[in-house]
């Protein structure tokens, strides 16, 4: 069975189309589209997982108090904050 598909315009850095396509030309991906729509795709299935997480999380031990939303806010702060530190340190994306 044919996947529907619809076509949307994505606009990107200069350098990450640049990379994107020098995936395709390596034949790591067939096309820009399909690498975009796998990240995509496993971004979907990220979020999916983080809501079932937290879901299970406040089943199992109650509502979040605001001291612990606002030390989790600070935690991933502190998270992507290393992730584009050591990514500017290496080349590479720690995602």
């Amino acid at each position: 069975m044919a996947e529907h598909v619809t076509r949307v315009t994505v606009t990107l850095p200069t350098e990450q189309a640049e990379e994107a396509k020098r995936l395709v030309a390596e034949g790591r991906y067939p096309s820009v589209s399909a690498f975009m729509a796998e990240l995509v795709a496993q971004r979907l299935a990220e979020r999916e997982a983080q809501k079932h997480f937290w879901s299970e999380l406040r089943d199992q031990v109650g509502e979040l108090t605001e001291d612990e939303r606002a030390w989790i806010k600070s935690a991933q702060a502190a998270t992507d904050q290393a992730r584009e530190y050591f990514a500017s340190v290496d080349g590479e994306d720690l995602s």
